[in-house]
């Protein structure tokens, strides 16, 4: 049996104007179902089965194009989503953590 590490945090600034990072990390088998996110830096290794890529012409350039698969495999991953959704998640061995922090990173760098 292989266990995979599956590490993501999300940012919060708090009334103070201070930072915190709270972390999720999962030692064991990961899924995720209904994933929808809107990201702006994707950096990994993926793998689709059953990509789909429509194309639609409207006054919102944003909505012209969309992609959805049956599964994707995420490797190695460093994503920054502006908005993130997922119907069900599954973290064998999860822990939470937090850390306070000077300022979110906005990029992959």
């Amino acid at each position: 049996m292989h266990k995979h590490r599956f590490p993501f945090y999300k940012d919060l600034k708090l009334p103070t104007g201070n930072w915190v990072r709270f972390h999720v990390k999962a030692t064991g088998k990961t899924t995720i179902e209904g994933l929808i996110q809107d990201a702006r830096f994707i950096d990994a290794d993926l793998s689709f089965n059953e990509l789909n890529i429509r194309e639609k012409n409207t006054d919102d350039f944003s909505k012209n194009w969309s992609q959805d698969a049956k599964t994707i495999t995420i490797k190695d991953a460093k994503i920054v989503t502006d908005y993130l959704f997922q119907n069900m998640v599954s973290l064998e061995g999860a822990k939470i953590s937090v850390e306070s922090i000077k300022e979110p990173k906005m990029t992959g760098k």
